[in-house]
């Protein structure tokens, strides 16, 4: 299948954990990030066009503050069957 993403992903090497600011619930982990999008790994699927608030907590190695919060909108979910 021909890649469709027009933007270069950057794979991520730090641990971030991804959370849904409104409830506090785990989403998953960050895998990677683009000029317009991010790739998050995790275990529940996501609502294709729900908008989700998320809240990323970083460390001073990799920014400097304590998180970062914002609102994204869910493009595409796929379910790995493999894992």
């Amino acid at each position: 299948m021909a890649e469709r993403r027009r933007a270069k992903r950057k794979s991520i090497s730090y641990y971030i954990q991804v959370m849904d600011s409104t409830t506090n619930r785990v989403i998953g982990n960050l895998a990677d990030v683009s000029k317009v999008g991010i790739m998050i790994d995790g275990r529940q699927p996501l609502n294709v066009n729900e908008e989700v608030r998320i809240r990323m907590d970083t460390t001073p190695d990799v920014a400097n503050v304590l998180h970062i919060d914002f609102i994204a909108r869910v493009r595409w979910c796929k379910v790995d069957d493999s894992a």
